[in-house]
């Protein structure tokens, strides 16, 4: 068999929320070909962006038996249906896994200069939390960012 041309992409990160069983679902496919997750997304969107079914008859099989696994009830009927549990919202709000990563720049916002008059200054500032990398430690670092203008 030939080989097929690759193409060049550029790959974004995403944080993308989605059903608990139906990520195990598709985990454990992708696991099982030996591929990434975003390598089955990529594969999944552009089948259906072409109007066709991106799985053959032994992978709709393999599918039944990781839905049947993971408990996962929930079929095309459930489309656009779901709602989030509000321990769900909870737990991941209070999760450590969703802290900001240290690169992550935030902007604050300009109506802070009302209650702090001439004090305030808007810049982005870069956020670390010391208590992933520091255990029993916490804070944060506050820096203006290079070219800032000085006061």
């Amino acid at each position: 068999m030939a080989e097929e041309r690759k193409l060049i992409v550029e790959r974004v990160q995403t944080g993308v929320r989605m059903e608990k069983r139906i990520l195990k679902v598709l985990k454990g496919f992708a696991e099982y070909h030996d591929m990434t997750l975003g390598d089955l997304l990529e594969g999944i969107v552009l089948h259906a962006f072409d109007g066709k079914c991106p799985f053959g008859a032994e992978s709709l099989k393999r599918i039944k038996e990781l839905k049947k696994f993971y408990a996962l009830d929930l079929d095309s009927r459930a489309s656009h249906r779901l709602i989030e549990s509000r321990a769900s919202i909870l737990r991941e709000r209070t999760s450590t896994k969703n802290e900001r990563a240290p690169h992550e720049i935030l902007r604050t916002p300009a109506a802070l200069g009302r209650w702090l008059g001439s004090l305030a200054r808007v810049v982005p500032v870069c956020v670390f939390n010391f208590r992933r990398a520091f255990p029993g430690q916490s804070g944060i670092a506050c820096l203006d960012s290079p070219g800032a203008r000085r006061g």
